[in-house]
């Protein structure tokens, strides 16, 4: 077939096409009816199903409300129905507000839909321009992609602000995190949410059943952007058994999960813990409190406090803990949250140690303190600054009511139990002062304090001149250092050491003390080191007792403060102010009994007491206070005396004085006696005796020499006399001698001076 005959067939083709359709459309069409949609409410002069408007700023997106029905009203306003709110996102999370219905205020005629056929419009309604503000009603929820879900019966939003208000009930969810309130609102520029009035916030346990917390306040504020949970108004936060109080309080979010970072608590705070362990924290309390946890975001890690703070310790049962008070306080704790490990105080730190069974209570006070320990506690602790420290009714005496023991101190160190527990030792440094009640008193540039050993050891390192001092009513020691027992039983001292017997007061008990030394004037001792324990002390290295003239030194002095007894050993010196008083009248005739006068002392009325020094020296001093007899032995050399009675060497000479001590009432030598009169005006020579044994009576002035036999000689002005018997006695007031013995007596006189006695 050639192309001229297809192309016939096919416009004859087409022709048959376009007659048939011509056809068809001139046939009569059917007459239709149109269906009016039922009206939801009769008042709106617009109803318009599901639609979208959009707001926008710029090219970008700002604001979208979807709804299922929209009404509209003559007096401008519109109801939405099913209505969902996509707010502007922030920070990357998209919001999104639904509600059961919404009420729109007038908005202007542009943003309105246009009507259709009987007052009604089938078009979805389109806008750029949105509402100013529209309530929303009806199983109401704002929801962000991040979890986050806010439900109420009503809530209100406001483009201008991008704020929703919810005025009744409200409850949130977002992970853990839970709350309520009456009354509400969401600022989405901000992306806060506060919970206005009886507001509380709980956070359920995690999978290991930790970490709950149930929070209380007058509002809440939650800053999701800023991560911050602000709490107004009677704050009362619960953290498992950790319950936290405070005017106000911010609790700081970490940034990737709902968990307290740090916690500011402002006005009357207070954290508190009512089962703590003994020794772990149980409270602190300041005007305000800042708080840091660890990540998990329930161990604290550390507590700075702030105007009259204080934290309490959990003591042991039946007995309180302990607790520290200042105007700032700075915590640091162990990973467990609740031991302490380091502290810090400043401005009127106060210390309050609880009794226990062997320790009296404590009081610490200090301008500072600094406290640092191990994972276990705090052990170490340093007050500086204006340091008091005081145990409670720790000082008791027979007698007495219970006193105070009182510490003084620019600064104290201590160490202590782990847990800033017991104080085991307290070194005290700066000018320290040690008082016990109104009995004794310490004084030293250091005091180093054994609690344990209930010891003190005061000592003034580097101090030129200054030494440590201790005083009490009977005693008082100056020396380089001191060591003491609390109760003063035992004390030893050395360097330098001074003592003070102090004199007794009018009306106190008698002391014993040697009778040589008046009890109503002090007595000083000097030597290089003193022990004594109880009543006993020994003084050692050149040790040297005085009272006005009288004194006695020797190498070691050994003083029973009860009995009076007092030893001396090694290079013993005595020099004895004793009163003199002429023999009487009737000693001249020889009589061995002299008779006194009833004057005081033994002295005529009238007649003042002459008194001179007695020196004595010796290897050893034994004195007996019961029987007022001082016993001088030891050699070589011999022990020698020297004064009024003359001058006597013997291998023992002991003196006993009267009842007050003020004057020789017998002198006794034995062995290898040898004696030397001291001249007297009137005497008509000075005489050496010797023999076995000598005993002069100090009221007749009479010597009574014996031995095998007794030698006696006499420097007259040419000669020699010597006189050879077996008792001699001699009245030196008559300076007349009488020799006598089975033997007789023999005297022979040769030229010259008589020989010198070794």
């Amino acid at each position: 077939m050639t192309w001229q005959r297809r192309a016939r067939l096919g416009l004859a083709l087409f022709a048959l096409i376009f007659v048939i359709v011509v056809v068809l459309s001139l046939r009569r069409r059917p007459t239709t009816t149109e269906s009016v949609p039922k009206r939801e409410d009769p008042r709106a002069i617009v109803e318009s199903g599901p639609g979208v408007t959009l707001s926008t700023e710029g090219a970008k997106e700002d604001l979208k409300i979807a709804y299922e029905r929209w009404l509209q009203y003559a007096d401008g306003t519109s109801k939405l129905s099913a209505i969902t709110v996509d707010l502007p996102p922030r920070d990357g999370k998209a919001m999104t507000l639904t509600g059961d219905e919404a009420l729109i205020e007038a908005e202007p005629a542009e943003a309105q839909p246009q009507a259709g056929q009987a007052g009604q419009s089938t078009a979805t309604p389109m806008s750029t321009i949105m509402p100013d503000r529209m309530t929303v009603r009806g199983n109401v929820k704002l929801r962000s992609s991040d979890g986050l879900i806010v439900s109420a019966a009503e809530a209100m939003y406001d483009k201008g602000t991008e704020i929703v208000r919810v005025p009744g009930a409200v409850t949130f969810t977002r992970g853990r995190m839970s709350g309520r309130s009456r009354g509400a609102t969401y600022d989405s520029r901000r992306d806060v949410l506060w919970l206005l009035a009886e507001p509380r916030i709980t956070v359920a346990p995690d999978q290991r059943g930790e970490g709950a917390s149930d929070m209380t306040a007058s509002q809440a504020g939650f800053a999701r952007r800023d991560r911050y949970v602000r709490l107004l108004d009677g704050v009362r936060i619960v953290r498992g058994a950790q319950i936290t109080r405070a005017d106000n309080s911010t609790l700081f979010l970490q940034p990737e999960a709902d968990i307290v970072q740090r916690a500011e608590l402002r006005g009357h705070s207070s954290v508190e813990t009512p089962d703590a362990m003994p020794g772990a924290l149980r409270s602190m309390s300041a005007v305000n409190i800042d708080l840091a946890y660890a990540p998990d975001g329930r161990a604290l890690q550390e507590a700075s406090l702030s105007g009259n703070a204080a934290i309490q310790m959990a003591g042991q049962p039946g007995v309180g803990g302990r607790r520290l008070a200042g105007n700032t306080l700075s915590l640091g704790f162990a990973p467990d949250g609740s031991t302490l490990t380091t502290l810090n105080a400043r401005d009127r730190v106060r210390v309050d140690l609880p009794a226990q069974e062997s320790t009296p209570a404590r009081v610490i006070r200090s301008a500072t303190l600094v406290a640092t320990g191990p994972p276990t506690g705090i052990n170490q602790a340093r007050f500086e600054r204006d340091v008091e420290y005081v145990e409670r009714e720790a000082v008791t005496r027979e007698g007495q009511p219970a006193a105070d023991r009182t510490v003084t101190a620019r600064r104290l160190d201590t160490d202590t139990a782990p847990g800033f527990g017991d104080i085991e030792r307290a070194m005290f440094t700066g000018s320290v002062t040690l008082k016990e009640g109104n009995t004794r008193e310490g004084n030293a540039e250091q005091v180093d304090y054994e609690v344990k050993k209930s010891t003190v050891a005061l000592s003034s390192p580097g101090k030129t001149g200054v030494g440590a001092r201790v005083s009490d009513e009977r005693i008082s020691v100056t020396a380089t250092t001191i060591n003491t027992s609390l109760d003063g039983e035992t004390l030893v001292a050395t360097g330098g050491v001074r003592s003070v017997l102090k004199a007794r007061r009018e009306g106190a008990e008698k002391r014993g003390r040697p009778v040589m030394f008046r009890d109503s004037e002090p007595v000083n001792v000097t030597a290089s080191r003193l022990e004594s324990k109880g009543a006993l002390a020994v003084y050692t290295g050149q040790a040297r007792l005085w009272q006005g003239a009288t004194a006695i030194s020797a190498k070691t002095l050994t003083l029973d403060d009860d009995s009076g007894n007092l030893q001396g050993e090694g290079n013993v010196v005595s020099t004895l102010e004793l009163e003199q008083e002429p023999a009487s009248p009737a000693a001249t005739n020889g009589n061995s009994t002299a008779v006194r006068s009833a004057g005081p002392s033994g002295l005529a009325k009238g007649t003042p007491a002459k008194s001179a020094p007695t020196t004595i020296t010796a290897q050893a001093l034994d004195y007996q206070e019961a029987d007022r007899r001082a016993i001088y032995t030891g050699g070589p050399p011999q022990p020698h005396l020297v004064g009024p009675e003359g001058d006597l060497r013997a291998d023992r000479i002991e003196l006993y004085l009267d009842e007050e001590g003020r004057q020789l009432e017998r002198l006794e030598g034995y062995t290898d006696v040898s004696l030397k009169t001291i001249p007297t005006e009137g005497a008509s020579a000075p005489r050496d005796g010797a023999g076995a044994r000598l005993t002069y009576f100090a009221d007749e002035e009479k010597y009574v020499m014996t031995g095998g036999p007794v030698v006696v000689l006499e420097q007259l002005p040419t000669e020699c006399r010597e006189t050879i018997g077996s008792i001699l006695t001699f009245y030196k007031a008559t300076d007349t001698i009488r020799m006598d013995g089975n033997a007789g007596r023999r005297t022979q006189t040769v030229a010259g001076k008589c020989p010198e006695r070794e």
